[in-house]
């Protein structure tokens, strides 16, 4: 299970979704309803066994949902690791390749470009950065509504560059140079590109909701931030980043980034994905993983 149907119109708000299914008002909620009860209807009768990729899955799965535990398993996704040290030299060189300043603070996003990924949010709080410092350039590495993105970026669009899709090679040569990571998602089941900037030890700020804050332990191995309801107060993402760009790469947070490379390496990899998929195949332990902490 990568998504439900209303996670992505009520961006994964479950306590909303509570307040539709006891009382539904209107055509939309009650589309909402009917929706999450075929889902369910789906996974109760015609299932045997159900995956959940973050433990707020399972746990709204078997709560939400009323499907029995001895039908779900959790299983992470995984993530290959293939970070490398790179040398002050290395990372200069590196910057010198893309234009990019060598004292220019580079804030990097990687992604889809729509609604749900929280974008323009991110353009509205980085024009609120640019007020305070002008040596910082947003990076924004993925496919989508360019054209909503650049709109939003009126008039910083000479310190916002868009690359469109990057294969990995470059994706992370950028994370090498990138100064801090941003995933101002507002709903995210899984959280990848947060595991995968961990996982390269990039200075992390992300939204304070379902599969990040899961993937950052509450915070403990990024900054959180937390829009309000309507998403137009943008300074909680502002000053996060701004936070973050005062303290950078510097020697002093190494020792939190490698935590932060550790958490991902424990929890999150190709081995531990494939052994516990295994599990779920094994009738005798399938089901052992969904009661470890993560």
């Amino acid at each position: 299970l990568h998504y439900t149907d209303w996670s992505f119109d009520l961006a994964g708000d479950r306590a909303w979704l509570e307040r539709i299914l006891a009382h539904p008002a209107g055509a939309k909620d009650q589309r909402i309803k009917t929706a999450f009860g075929k889902e369910k209807a789906f996974m109760v009768e015609c299932c045997d066994r159900i995956i959940a990729i973050a433990r707020h899955s399972y746990d709204m799965l078997r709560d939400l949902y009323g499907i029995p535990e001895e039908k779900l398993a959790l299983v992470p996704n995984g993530l290959q690791d293939e970070y490398k040290e790179r040398s002050a030299e290395d990372c200069r060189l590196l910057r010198r390749k893309y234009g990019f300043g060598e004292q220019e603070k580079l804030v990097v996003f990687a992604g889809r470009l729509d609604q749900i990924k929280g974008v323009a949010e991110l353009m509205e709080a980085f024009k609120g950065v640019l007020a305070v410092r002008h040596d910082v350039r947003l990076v924004v590495a993925g496919n989508g509504n360019f054209q909503h993105c650049m709109e939003a970026a009126d008039p910083c669009w000479r310190q916002v560059t868009f690359t469109g899709f990057l294969p990995k090679e470059k994706l992370y040569e950028l994370y090498a140079v990138a100064d801090v990571g941003v995933v101002p998602s507002i709903h995210e089941e899984f959280g990848y590109v947060a595991a995968e900037m961990l996982l390269h030890k990039v200075p992390l700020v992300a939204h304070d909701t379902t599969g990040l804050r899961e993937i950052t332990d509450g915070g403990r191995y990024g900054r959180l931030f937390r829009f309000a309801d309507d998403r137009k107060d943008v300074s909680p993402l502002r000053d996060a980043l701004l936070s973050a760009l005062a303290d950078g790469r510097n020697s002093g947070n190494e020792p939190m980034r490698q935590e932060g490379r550790q958490r991902v390496l424990q929890h999150y990899t190709l081995p531990l994905f494939r052994e516990r998929l295994e599990k779920v195949y094994d009738a005798n332990s399938a089901f052992e993983f969904a009661k470890v902490p993560l």
